[in-house]
């Protein structure tokens, strides 16, 4: 004789999914820790009567478009440094508004022959990471009615002040750009699988583009250097200067 009863509660074997619930129940007088029961529950099947997808929703929305002279705003998420001293760098930002809010924004930023700081919008990831779409737009001071980055500051610096600059602005991006790559990999028990398939390739180039092509040059010997800088969380328009594809 045993100490419970067993139950047995489940679905056909001919079902797509089937939910079994096992275990033993205790009788009068038995310890309540005696007991022991195992759930699996898969998930549900998919109902044989949904109606088929038509083309336009399997392919999901259509991508955002722009026209030669909109506007939206976006923020930057790492601060950048610029001279023309070194090669344009990577610049990174959140739009804030438009057809793309949400969407992380990448460029390259350098500094204009006349001094100011300038930004070209190359490509947008949506929030959920499954589309990119390229981009012809370059950082809009509205203020003044050109293009540059607003509140941008201007220093004059010695060659290594300059490298300094220059390698913090990188760092920063770098630090960036990584921790939308780990926000990409799967937490399983408190071990990190990671399953480079879920990393969209748009933060895989610039973390290339970083380690290998962004390299600060050897430290000047003599004179100075005209340094641009915008700060983490500067807003600034992005103008669009050819419609999209």
């Amino acid at each position: 004789m045993t100490n419970g009863v067993q139950i047995l509660v489940g679905v056909s074997p001919e079902s797509a999914g089937t939910t079994i619930v096992a275990g033993t129940v205790p009788s009068e007088g038995a310890a309540a820790s005696q007991a022991r029961a195992t759930v699996i529950a898969p998930a549900a099947p998919q109902q044989s009567g949904s109606p088929a997808q038509s083309p336009q929703e399997a392919a999901g929305p259509p991508s955002p478009r722009f026209q030669i002279g909109d506007q939206f705003t976006v923020k930057l998420v790492a601060p950048l440094a610029v001279s023309p001293a070194w090669q344009a760098v990577p610049a990174v930002a959140q739009a804030l508004d438009g057809p793309i809010v949400g969407w992380q924004v990448i460029g390259s930023a350098a500094q204009g022959q006349d001094g100011s700081f300038q930004i070209t919008w190359t490509q947008a990831l949506s929030p959920d990471r499954n589309a990119t779409i390229a981009l012809h737009g370059v950082a809009y001071d509205s203020k003044v009615g050109k293009p540059g980055v607003p509140g941008a500051s201007s220093t004059v610096m010695a060659p290594a002040a300059a490298r300094t600059a220059l390698a913090g602005s990188l760092g920063a991006v770098s630090q960036y750009v990584q921790d939308q790559i780990n926000s990409s990999l799967t937490q399983v028990s408190g071990i990190t699988a990671t399953i480079t398939s879920q990393v969209p390739p748009f933060w895989q180039i610039l973390a290339q583009q970083l380690a290998t092509g962004f390299q600060p040059a050897p430290v000047q010997t003599g004179g100075t250097i005209l340094v641009n800088r915008a700060e983490a969380g500067t807003l600034m328009v992005v103008f669009i200067t050819a419609a999209s594809q």
